[in-house]
C-alpha cells in the first residue's frame, strides 16, 4: 500500500487503521484486543463510520475488518465486516 492513516475514534476512544492503496481503494481497519464484545463494538464503528463517507466524493472501502486479538480464526461476518485475529499477523 501506498500510505496508512490512523485514527482514533469518540468517545470509546477505538484505535483504527486505514492502508490506501496505489489504485484508490482503502480499507478500514478497528483493532479491538478483546473478545466477541469487543469484536461487535470495532463492526458496529466501522459500519457507521462507512455510513459517514461521502461516496459522491470518494470509493466506498474495499473492506472492513476487524483485528482482534481475541478470536480463534478469522470469518467474514454477515454484515460483511471481516474478524481477524492478531495472531495471524506473525509468522
Amino acid at each position: 500500500f501506498v500510505k496508512s492513516i490512523l485514527w482514533l475514534s469518540s468517545p470509546q476512544q477505538a484505535v483504527g487503521f486505514s492502508p490506501l492503496f496505489y489504485n484508490g481503494q482503502y480499507g478500514l481497519i478497528e483493532i479491538k484486543l478483546g473478545g466477541d464484545k469487543s469484536i461487535e463494538e470495532g463492526a458496529n464503528t466501522l459500519n457507521k463510520l462507512e455510513q459517514k463517507l461521502d461516496l459522491t466524493k470518494m470509493k466506498k472501502p474495499a473492506f472492513k475488518m476487524v483485528l482482534a486479538g481475541i478470536t480463534p480464526y478469522a470469518y467474514r461476518r454477515l454484515d460483511g465486516v471481516y474478524v481477524v485475529p492478531i495472531s495471524t499477523l506473525c509468522p
